[in-house]
């Protein structure tokens, strides 16, 4: 009997109507307040998928009349990547060809250089932070 609760319970703390009730609560609630849509952005310095996605991050606002709120981080436990070095290698590849298919900036000679990844991905977040449109900072490199 207990497991059969436990199981109902679960069931509706995670149901798909109870979710969306809540995220439609909390969109009234924020409307009554005057406050804007915001989205919360941490960016990973020396992540290739930061760079690409911070290219994004104006034409999401744009689209969705959201305010940005970016936090760079240094990086993530080690422990949450099981395998770093096939990271480093794909998160580069990747990162090339949807530059490519989504007409994003991305160095296709790029390597795990900090410091060359951190100026390019700065610049960006600069621009985010400022509102201003993204544009290619490859000349930094």
């Amino acid at each position: 009997m207990n497991s059969k609760i436990s199981s109902l319970v679960a069931g509706f703390l995670t149901s798909r109507s109870r979710r969306k009730s809540l995220h439609v609560a909390a969109d009234v609630q924020r409307r009554i307040m005057g406050k804007p849509r915001e989205l919360h952005y941490f960016h990973q310095v020396s992540d290739p998928y930061s760079h690409l996605m911070v290219q994004m991050l104006p034409h999401l606002a744009e689209r969705f009349g959201l305010t940005i709120r970016p936090y760079v981080i240094s990086g993530i436990n080690p422990d949450m990547t099981p395998e770093p070095d096939m990271l480093k290698e794909y998160s580069l590849r990747d990162a090339v060809d949807l530059a490519e298919l989504y007409d994003f900036s991305f160095p296709s000679g790029a390597r795990y250089r900090t410091m060359d990844i951190s100026v390019l991905m700065g610049a960006h977040l600069a621009r985010v932070a400022t509102r201003q449109p993204a544009e290619s900072c490859t000349e930094a490199l």
